[in-house]
């Protein structure tokens, strides 16, 4: 929120100016009142294009898109000049793995309200970088920012500045969350790349780590059985530091839930949220991220996948050499 203070205005306690100190005053109480009243409209919370809604899609220069479920908006290197609104669900961010151009991976979900492209009234006619594909039955409002753009400022000056300052922020969280998912992978990065040896007790100090780098309560480490796939063992709790785990959980579907820990009478926190690892294609490990206080809102998940990921290789690494120690010892008998 800004702050204005009388007392910065030069003027204020100018006493030999020759205009009325009175009137003067109350310009200025009229002008703050403005502007405060202004900023409560320019908050985060406030989203200008839901509030103007039925007045944008009324306006000759927005047109509504409907996709399917799997509809591609745009390819990676399409030339798209449309800014875009999300009106309703959901659009995945993916990206080509493979110059083949058959694997892709998921770098984002943009949900209802987000914008789309936001930039595209500065770059016009830049390639995309990116997939987006719907993630499910996606109701999107665009405006193309080469030919309709000028004549709805002209038209709306003051709801498109609005709408420039939802942008601008809603940019800077993005940046803001990037920075900081940049920064704890890289702080993980370090924890491994210090690591002697890939053995349970440095993966039980990556997991502590991992808690103190996310900002969780606490962490639990499972892994499934090797031979009956419907049970898993819980390896690690971070409430109680160095010492294994041997609490046998019954799956359910073979997938982990919240109802399976309680079920067995683990003590947890009100939110969580938990992580598959895979070995290859196949659900090995699991890690189960609790607090207390807030649930986990989508840019915390964001955060935890990569780190989660990069615990995983280490843990595969583990399983690796074990599995090497153990074939060699089987060739010796």
């Amino acid at each position: 929120m800004w702050e204005i203070k009388k007392e910065n205005i030069s003027f204020w306690k100018n006493e030999k100016t020759n205009i009325n100190n009175e009137n003067i005053k109350q310009t200025i109480n009229t002008q703050l009142t403005q502007i405060k009243m202004s900023t409560l409209k320019k908050d985060i919370k406030y989203n200008p294009i839901l509030q103007n809604l039925k007045k944008l899609e009324k306006n000759k220069n927005f047109k509504i898109t409907n996709l399917k479920k799997w509809d591609i908006l745009f390819n990676e290197w399409d030339i798209d000049n449309n800014l875009y609104f999300i009106v309703n669900w959901e659009l995945g961010i993916e990206k080509y793995t493979t110059i083949e151009k058959k694997d892709t991976k998921e770098l984002a979900i943009l949900k209802k309200w987000d914008f789309l492209w936001e930039w595209s009234f500065i770059r016009t006619d830049d390639p995309k970088q990116v997939n987006i594909i719907a993630k499910t039955d996606t109701k999107l409002l665009k405006i193309d920012t080469k030919k309709d753009f000028k004549d709805f400022i002209k038209q709306e000056p003051e709801l498109w500045l609005e709408i420039l300052i939802k942008i601008i922020d809603t940019s800077n969280i993005r940046l803001l969350e990037s920075n900081k998912r940049l920064t704890s992978i890289l702080k993980m990065s370090d924890q491994i790349a210090s690591i002697e040896e890939y053995d349970m007790k440095n993966i039980f100090n990556l997991i502590d780590s991992f808690q103190k780098i996310i900002w969780v309560d606490y962490i639990i480490f499972l892994e499934k059985n090797p031979i009956m796939k419907n049970y898993t063992t819980i390896k690690y709790d971070t409430r109680i530091k160095w010492k294994m785990q041997d609490t046998i959980i019954d799956l359910w579907d073979n997938i982990l839930n919240i109802k399976d820990l309680k079920d067995n009478w683990i003590k947890l926190s009100k939110y969580n949220s938990i992580q598959s690892l895979k070995n290859w294609n196949e659900i090995i490990w699991f890690l189960v991220f609790w607090q207390n206080k807030n649930d986990f809102n989508d840019n915390e998940i964001k955060n935890i996948k990569p780190i989660a990921n990069s615990l995983a290789w280490v843990i595969k690494q583990k399983q690796y050499i074990q599995d090497q120690i153990n074939k060699e010892y089987s060739e010796n008998i």
